[in-house]
């Protein structure tokens, strides 16, 4: 699997090391990259300012980098929620995130447990399982209308994409016996929510036993009736 920023490192690494062709190259980062090289002043273009942004935006980068992990995002809502020109988006996605490197959820597990920085891993996590508005508001702070209807079938879709993914690879390796484990975890949860009166306090049930099974601590409210007969034995 190639890394988000595959296309940077290219160039930077055509640039650094003075590669034939790369003078003549009409590739825009790179003459962009020569320029810096060079101390040359370069255009303040959208793609100098996705430059920026990658190399020192810290939060901004954060929040943009998430918002094109999250599976129901589009260009134009991202421009909106940063404030931002569409070319802007276009050109980080291409030269310094590009998505289209993870192939699978299990691509996406493996990049997202690389993260050294427990905020960037948690609020990228959080944008591939949850989503785009879910992320803004865990991000910006901004209240968030939960619909916890959505939030099941949101599980629910994962968890039967994880058990397919699963059946489908290497099942006796210890990976994927543990994400089958969890997605059966999962399913079997949101299999017992209710009509929708009952949502909130069920999830709240939801959310505490899923903490308390990953702890390995004796959890309250029968468990052990939610979940899997081999989880509850271990």
């Amino acid at each position: 699997m190639f890394e988000p920023n595959h296309r940077y490192i290219a160039a930077r690494h055509s640039v650094e090391a003075n590669a034939e062709g790369v003078k003549t190259s009409d590739d825009e980062l790179i003459i962009l990259l020569l320029k810096e090289k060079n101390g040359e002043p370069y255009v303040d273009n959208y793609l100098s300012k996705a430059y920026q942004m990658y190399m020192r935006g810290q939060q901004s980068k954060l929040l943009m980098e998430a918002l094109l992990l999250a599976p129901d995002s589009t260009n134009s809502q991202i421009c909106t929620t940063m404030r931002c020109n569409e070319k802007l988006v276009e050109y980080y996605s291409h030269y310094f995130f590009d998505t289209t490197v993870f192939e699978d959820n299990f691509d996406l597990v493996d990049y997202i447990s690389s993260i050294t920085d427990d905020a960037e891993a948690v609020t990228k996590r959080m944008a591939v399982t949850e989503g785009f508005a879910y992320v803004v508001a865990f991000v910006t702070g901004k209240d968030l209308d939960i619909s916890y209807k959505n939030i099941r079938r949101n599980i629910q879709t994962l968890a039967y994409k994880m058990i397919k993914q699963c059946a489908g690879s290497a099942v006796t390796s210890d990976v994927a016996k543990e994400a089958k484990s969890w997605a059966g975890i999962l399913k079997t949860m949101t299999d017992q929510v209710a009509s929708d009166d009952e949502q909130a306090g069920k999830f709240e049930d939801f959310f505490e036993q899923i903490s308390f099974t990953m702890k390995k601590e004796p959890a309250p409210r029968g468990i052990d009736t939610l979940l899997p007969e081999d989880v509850t034995r271990g």
